[in-house]
């Protein structure tokens, strides 16, 4: 019992700084039939806080509305439009409450659970499940989302409560901003979100209550209202973000769901079942899949055409156009490329991305002439992607095609690219490069190879490291000097004792030999 009073203390001094029970001003009168999703929670008789219907079964609300609230005391009316309609509405003894275990009524963290009801929700035009978020993108700032509920109307601590539900489009804004605005010693985290629009916002009455918008045509539920500051028509209305409790929910409720493979081929037929779906109506499907044959509860499709490929999807639809969707690649991989490197004969491309191929199981990069390798080799082959640090080299100057086959279970694709090597001598962008040049009494070589960024390491991997010889000669064609060079670093050369003059410095890599001019002034 002292727990009981501490608790009712507690909740009545919150509702004098930053209440934790909310509801709308500013907005307009509605019906459960454009909304019909919420409902009321009700505590002895009398409405004390809204919820969202997931399932026939299960009620999403907030964590704080339920906190040592005794189970026997609590209803659940769904299907009415006012709050005091004791007639048209179903009401609902309440079986069971979860509450999320690392709720933190300090901070407001946290602030969601789950309702069990003792009997299932009849589905009709005026209960409804609502679908449940599946991307953050739903709470990105500057969208608009809808509150609804049946709280005070009015600012301030004197009761207000709208007898007619309402609604309200509100912006999202960053948490950031919020904090900003909020003078609390309560900050708005990412696990919420957070809404504002001057002389509007969410009161006393319906904590608990959903936030959802449209996305592709779907409304979707994304937060339910937590807390926010007085004057509540001045600070930002804080929900609970319900992205970030998926797994959570998840965990507790048998929510709808098709289940199947992620691949589909026109070489076969492939099922898919719907789970814990009520009341499902019809099967629809991306254009590039055909449905053979279905029953409420499976669907059996294929590929449309033998060169049917791509993201595609499968849809059950129930009885208030809430959807379940299973999305699924269609036929063979992709097996595009993207452009090829810029490459110098005798030295390495800059690194190769191959990017991840929607659909592909296992990738084989070829090459078509023994004059370009790819990491040292002529084939190479990787699973899953993507692949970096793919290095082509050229032996000799020309233009190379290479292909990318590409395979998952409906079969193989093929891409190809052209990879051209270059000779680049004297100035040019691979090689060696010379400097000083002119010079007057060391030259340092470096081979054009570390533009790459490719380590000893991962050059070791792809070739033998072998040293390669330069000859030095004169402006008269005389030998001069032989210099060992590194050909994946730098060497310096002494040329303090040469004369003044034009001198040729031959480098000879694999089967080609490069020149180079190097001027000596002293």
């Amino acid at each position: 019992m002292k727990k009981l009073l501490l608790h009712t203390l507690f909740f009545l001094v919150a509702l004098n700084g930053y209440s934790q029970e909310t509801n709308i001003i500013g907005g307009n009168n509605t019906t459960v039939e454009n909304n019909p999703w919420q409902i009321s929670i009700q505590r002895n008789g009398g409405h004390w806080c809204g919820g969202s219907i997931l399932t026939p079964e299960w009620i999403l609300t907030a964590a704080h509305c339920l906190d040592n609230v005794p189970i026997n005391q609590l209803k659940v009316a769904a299907g009415i439009t006012d709050r005091t309609d004791n007639i048209n509405g179903q009401y609902l003894n309440v079986a069971q409450v979860i509450i999320h275990p690392n709720y933190d009524p300090a901070t407001s963290n946290n602030d969601v659970a789950l309702i069990r009801l003792a009997v299932p929700l009849n589905f009709n035009a005026r209960v409804l499940p609502i679908k449940l978020t599946n991307s953050l993108s739903h709470s990105d700032t500057g969208q608009t989302a809808r509150v609804t509920g049946w709280g005070n109307t009015l600012d301030g601590t004197n009761p207000s409560p709208s007898i007619i539900l309402q609604e309200l489009e509100m912006p999202i804004i960053s948490n950031t901003q919020a904090n900003s605005i909020n003078t609390g010693s309560t900050p708005v985290n990412n696990n919420m979100i957070a809404l504002y629009q001057p002389d509007s916002g969410v009161s006393r009455g319906d904590s608990g209550g959903p936030l959802s918008l449209v996305s592709n045509g779907i409304r979707y539920l994304i937060g339910c209202s937590s807390w926010g500051e007085f004057p509540k028509a001045e600070k930002p209305t804080i929900y609970t973000k319900l992205f970030n409790y998926i797994s959570w929910i998840n965990s507790n409720v048998p929510l709808p769901d098709i289940t199947g493979a992620s691949l589909v081929c026109n070489s076969s037929n492939s099922v898919f079942t719907l789970q814990n779906a009520p009341n499902h109506m019809s099967w629809t499907t991306s254009n590039n899949l055909e449905i053979i044959s279905f029953t409420t509860s499976t669907v059996t499709v294929k590929a449309k055409y033998a060169s049917s490929r791509g993201n595609g999807f499968i849809t059950a639809t129930y009885n208030n156009g809430a959807e379940a969707t299973k999305v699924v690649y269609v036929g063979k991989p992709d097996a595009s490329l993207p452009q090829a490197p810029n490459l110098c004969t005798n030295s390495f491309s800059e690194p190769y991305t191959l990017p991840n191929s929607d659909g592909a199981v296992s990738y084989r990069l070829k090459s078509n002439s023994p004059y370009l390798d790819i990491n040292g080799q002529s084939e190479v082959t990787f699973t899953n992607g993507p692949i970096s640090f793919i290095y082509f080299s050229s032996s000799r100057a020309g233009t190379y095609l290479v292909e990318l086959f590409t395979t998952n279970a409906c079969g193989e694709s093929r891409g190809a690219m052209y990879v051209t090597s270059e000779r680049c001598g004297l100035g040019g962008p691979c090689g060696f490069k010379i400097s000083p040049n002119p010079a007057s009494s060391e030259v340092t070589i470096k081979a054009n190879n570390e533009k790459s960024n490719i380590t000893n390491e991962t050059q070791s991997l792809i070739f033998e490291k072998t040293a390669q010889l330069a000859k030095l000669f004169d402006f008269s064609g005389a030998f001069v000097k032989d210099i060992e060079l590194d050909p994946y670093g730098t060497t310096k050369m002494d040329v303090s004792n040469l004369k003044e003059g034009l001198y040729f410095l031959k480098i000879q890599v694999r089967e080609e030999e490069e020149t180079y001019k190097i001027i000596v002034a002293h």
